[in-house]
């Protein structure tokens, strides 16, 4: 079973990877839904990866440090 770090790092890499090798994008994107699918099936941080504890957090799909983090970064 995969950890909620590792799938958003790895989610973080592919979109890395698009802009390294824009040829592939379309790979790498369903990747990264496949990716996100998880992470959402995990009811982990969208931004961290650490399990979300309350429902308000699994409902938005974040923690409250990293949801004013998230939209800070809007």
């Amino acid at each position: 079973m995969s950890k909620g770090t590792g799938l958003v790092k790895s989610r973080d890499r592919y979109k890395k990877l698009i802009e390294a090798f824009p040829e592939r994008a379309d790979f790498y994107r369903d990747q990264i839904a496949l990716v996100e699918a998880k992470i959402l099936e995990m009811k982990v941080c969208k931004r961290c990866g650490r399990p979300l504890k309350d429902e308000h957090a699994r409902a938005v799909g974040y923690g409250k440090e990293c949801q004013q983090k998230a939209e800070a970064e809007k």
